[in-house]
């Protein structure tokens, strides 16, 4: 097969994964502001999955969204966030600077969800508070169930 004008073969003129439909988002991403939203976008997403996983339901997906920032601040005491916030902010100048692949972008993701998935199962499940809460919530529930029941007539 002879090549066309620009020089590539026609059948492998749109395999290109720079050719028409992905080389205008692509190119959009490798500019400055277009990787410092992919940074943020990637640690929301990483919050997202966190929140989920740990909650094990659809629900997580927007307490990860809405409560980003109380989370983090709760990370830095009871889950990783010490040392996930400051590779995140490392990674963050060398992928913009550095211009490092896009998929490298998957590092904050998976960061952030580790982060926030720990965070969540201690403080919900996890911690010593959470399972004297989930005693009591059984005592109350047994009690409830205890009074519901008619008495026993002599």
């Amino acid at each position: 097969m002879a090549p066309t004008q620009a020089g590539r073969h026609p059948k492998r003129s749109m395999n290109r994964f720079g050719d028409f439909p992905y080389g205008p988002f692509l190119n959009a991403f490798n500019t400055l502001i277009g990787r410092m939203f992919l940074v943020v976008l990637a640690t929301l997403l990483g919050s997202m999955l966190g929140t989920m996983t740990a909650l094990r339901a659809w629900q997580g997906l927007w307490e990860g969204l809405f409560q980003v920032g109380m989370l983090s601040v709760g990370s830095l005491f009871y889950g990783i966030g010490f040392f996930a916030f400051p590779a995140i902010l490392l990674f963050a100048l060398g992928f913009v600077l550095w211009e490092w692949r896009l998929l490298y972008v998957l590092i904050p993701t998976v960061l952030m969800w580790a982060n926030i998935h720990r965070t969540v199962r201690w403080t919900e499940f996890d911690s010593p508070l959470a399972q004297k809460m989930k005693a009591l919530q059984s005592e109350i529930s047994k009690s409830v169930q205890d009074s519901e029941q008619p008495a026993a007539s002599p």
